[in-house]
C-alpha cells in the first residue's frame, strides 16, 4: 500500500530524525529509513517478504558526511519485514526499530531476526493521565510480567501477559500498592541459555530478560494477541488501566549491556560498547558487552529509547539495572559528571519522571549514597542487610537497624531512597525465613550462582516442614519484615508474592527457571491469608501517617528491643529476642496490629519472642 501522508511514524530513524518525530511533526509521503554506521562503505535497505524472508526490494542508502545512511521509500506493505545490509555482506537490525518478527508464543524464537513495520500506533488513552504520585505516596510492587499470572491458579483470562496483570489490579490496590515495577519488558531472547536442568534434563531459559535484543520493542511473548503491534497495544492497555486506578508504572531497564543478537557490535562497536585496548568487549556487568552509555551517539540512543517509552506508553519512571556501569566512560573508568545523567536531569520530557538506580556493578563500583544523579532514588541495600540481621535476632544488630528504620540518615541525610527486604535477586521472603543456604542446583551451575551471603534463617529446620511451632515462627518473621518495610519513611518496595508466602524452594537465583519455580501460586494466598491481610492493613496505616506528620525516631531500649515513634500518633515495638520482653504500657492507648499475642501484666505489655506491634499513642 502507499504510505499515507499524515501517518506519524516512530522508529527506523537515525537520531536526528527520531528527535524531530517526537514533536509530532507531519511526515512526508514517503517513509525514511536511516542508519548511522561509520565503518561501512555501503549500506542498503532490504525489504523482506514476511513469508520466506526473501528480498523484495534492495535500496541503496545515501551517506552524508558523517556516514549517516538514509533512503526514502514511497511504497511499503504494513506486514513487510526489513533489515540493513552493510557492505553487501553483513545484515543488521535497526537499533531504532519498533517491532521484531517474534511471536507471542514462549520458546518460539525465530531463527533469523528481522524488523517489522508498525505503521499505526494510535491509541485511545481515554481520560487516564499520569497519577504524579508524591514520594510519600509510592509503594512499589516489583513483578515479572509472565511469572505474576502464568500459574493456572491466577484465574485470569490471559495468563502470563500484560493483560493478565490488568485483571489483578484490584488485588494490588487492596494490598496498598500504588506503583508496579516491571522486570525487563524490552524484547529479549528467552532461548539463549545453553544450559539444562541437571535434575530433570529440561532446558533452561533466560526468563527474567536481562539481556536486551532491541531497546524500542516491547516483549511480544508477554502479549495475548498475535498481531504485529499486539505488545505495543497491550502494554499501553496495562498502563492505561493502572493510571485509571491512580497507580504508576515503572520499567526496569537494562542499558548497561546488550545481547549479541542486537547486532550493535556490527553497526558501531566502538560507539556502543566499552572496549579494551585490544578492541575486545569489557565485562563490568557479569554479562559481557558493557555498553558505553556516555558516548554521544549511544547516549542519544538511550535518551530516545527512554523518551519513546515515556511519550508513547506514558511510563511514569525507570529503574536502571546496574546503573553504576552507566557512569563509566570510554576506558571504563567512572566519570564524576556522566553526561547521560546530566542530560536526563535537564531533558523536558524525562526530568519530571521518577528515577531509580541500582548504584553498583560487578566491576567494583559501589555508589550507595554517592550516585552522581542526586534527583534519583537509589536502591538502598544499607537497609536490607541490617534489617535482615536484626529480625533474625543477631547480637549487636539493634543500632544498625534503628538507622535503617529511619531511612538511613547517616547515608542519605534528607534524601529519599528505595528500601526493600527482598527483590527478584535473592531469596523470596518466605525462603528468607525457611532456608539458611541457597539451593540452586537446578540452575545447572553446580550451585555456584546466586548470592552466598543471604542473612537468612530457617527456624530450626531447612526448607519444607510441618512442625506447627516452626511454621508459626516463620509466619511471625515474615510479618516482622513487612512491618519494617511499611514503617520506614522512604519508598518501600516488595517483591511479588512475598505477601502470600511465595516460595522458590530455596533457589535464590531463579532467572533460568520456567518450570513454575518463579511463578506465583495464587493458592498460597489461602494458606497465607493472614499475611496478606496484615500487609494490607500495614500499608493502609502507612498511607495515613505518611500523609501527615511522619517524622520517625527509633531508639534501642535494650538488646534487640527497639522502639519507634512516628509523628505524634503511632508507636512501634520490635522484640527480636528468643524470650519475652516487657514494654511500658503507659502512653499506649490501643494496639492496632501485632504479629503475636500481647499479654498485659501490671503496667506492662509482654511481647512474645520475635514479635512486633504498632500501637496508638494516648
Amino acid at each position: 500500500m502507499k504510505f499515507p501522508v499524515k501517518t506519524i511514524i516512530f522508529g527506523f530513524m537515525a537520531p536526528g530524525f527520531f528527535d524531530r518525530l517526537f514533536k509530532r511533526e507531519p511526515s512526508t509521503s514517503s517513509l525514511t529509513f536511516a542508519l548511522d554506521s561509520p565503518k561501512a562503505d555501503r549500506v542498503s535497505l532490504l525489504l523482506l517478504s514476511p513469508k520466506d524472508g526473501s528480498v523484495i526490494k534492495k535500496v541503496a542508502m545515501e551517506p552524508d558526511g558523517e556516514r549517516l545512511f538514509s533512503c526514502a521509500v514511497s511504497e511499503v506493505n504494513d506486514d513487510m519485514h526489513y533489515l540493513f545490509e552493510l557492505d553487501d555482506k553483513t545484515r543488521v537490525l535497526d537499533p531504532y526499530g519498533l517491532a521484531l518478527n517474534t511471536t507471542n508464543k514462549w520458546n518460539d524464537f525465530p531463527e533469523t531476526l528481522k524488523n517489522t513495520l508498525v505503521l499505526d500506533r494510535t491509541f485511545n488513552w481515554g481520560r487516564s493521565k499520569r497519577p504524579a504520585l508524591k514520594q510519600e505516596e509510592v509503594v512499589i510492587y516489583e513483578m515479572h510480567v509472565r511469572g505474576f499470572t502464568k500459574h493456572p491458579s491466577s484465574e485470569v483470562k490471559n495468563p502470563g501477559t500484560y493483560l493478565g496483570i490488568v485483571d489483578k489490579i484490584p488485588y494490588l490496590k487492596k494490598l496498598g500498592v500504588t506503583a508496579i515495577e516491571l522486570l525487563p519488558v524490552f524484547e529479549f531472547c528467552e532461548v539463549e541459555n545453553p544450559r539444562t536442568n541437571p535434575i530433570t534434563g529440561e532446558r533452561l531459559y533466560n526468563v527474567w530478560g536481562y539481556n536486551t535484543v532491541n531497546f524500542f520493542t516491547p516483549m511480544k511473548r508477554y502479549a495475548a494477541g498475535e498481531k504485529n503491534d499486539a505488545a505495543i497495544v497491550e502494554l499501553k492497555e496495562l498502563v492505561r488501566a493502572c493510571h485509571e486506578e491512580k497507580m504508576e508504572v515503572y520499567l526496569d531497564v537494562v542499558y548497561n549491556h546488550a545481547s549479541p543478537l542486537s547486532t550493535l557490535s556490527e553497526i558501531d562497536k566502538e560507539a556502543y560498547f566499552i572496549l579494551s585496548d585490544k578492541g575486545e568487549h569489557s565485562n563490568y556487568t557479569g554479562c559481557g558487552n558493557s555498553i558505553q552509555a556516555n558516548h554521544p551517539k549511544t547516549m542519544r540512543w538511550i535518551l530516545n529509547s527512554l523518551r519513546y517509552f515515556t511519550s508513547e506508553f506514558m511510563i511514569d519512571g525507570f529503574r536502571f539495572d546496574l546503573a553504576s556501569t552507566m557512569v563509566r566512560g570510554k576506558t571504563g573508568a567512572p566519570l564524576k559528571n556522566p553526561p547521560l545523567f546530566q542530560a536526563i536531569k535537564t531533558d523536558p520530557v524525562l526530568s519530571p519522571l521518577k528515577w531509580f538506580m541500582e548504584p553498583w556493578d560487578p566491576g567494583g563500583l559501589y555508589q550507595v549514597g554517592s550516585f552522581p544523579m542526586k534527583t534519583a532514588l537509589e536502591w538502598n541495600d544499607a537497609f536490607q542487610r541490617p534489617i535482615r540481621s536484626f529480625i533474625r535476632g543477631d547480637k549487636g544488630s539493634s543500632k544498625g537497624a534503628t538507622l535503617a528504620l529511619q531511612g538511613s540518615p547517616h547515608i542519605y541525610q534528607d534524601r529519599w531512597s528505595v528500601h526493600y527486604v527482598c527483590t527478584h535477586d535473592g531469596f523470596t521472603l518466605h525462603d528468607l525465613v525457611s532456608y539458611t543456604r541457597k539451593h540452586n542446583e537446578a540452575n545447572g551451575e553446580e550451585n555456584r550462582d546466586g548470592m552466598d551471603y543471604n542473612i537468612s534463617a530457617n527456624g530450626g529446620f531447612e526448607g519444607v516442614v510441618r512442625d506447627p511451632s516452626i511454621l508459626h515462627h516463620r509466619a511471625k518473621q515474615m510479618k516482622n519484615f513487612m512491618t519494617a518495610l511499611a514503617v520506614t519513611p522512604t519508598v518501600p518496595m516488595m517483591h511479588m508474592g512475598d505477601e502470600m508466602g511465595h516460595t522458590q524452594n530455596g533457589n535464590n537465583n531463579a532467572y533460568p527457571q520456567d518450570d513454575g519455580t518463579g511463578d506465583i501460586d495464587w493458592e498460597r494466598g489461602k494458606i497465607y491469608e493472614s499475611l496478606i491481610e496484615y500487609t494490607s492493613k500495614l500499608f493502609g496505616l502507612r498511607s495515613k501517617w505518611m500523609s501527615g506528620q511522619h517524622k520517625l525516631t527509633a531508639t534501642v531500649i535494650s538488646a534487640r528491643l527497639v522502639k519507634i515513634v512516628i509523628g505524634k500518633t503511632y508507636v512501634v515495638y520490635f522484640n527480636v529476642n528468643n524470650t519475652n520482653r516487657p514494654v511500658v504500657r503507659k502512653n499506649i492507648s490501643s494496639v492496632i496490629v501485632t504479629t503475636d499475642r500481647l499479654r498485659e501484666e501490671n503496667d506492662s505489655l509482654i511481647m512474645q519472642p520475635y514479635s512486633s506491634f504498632i500501637g496508638k499513642k494516648s
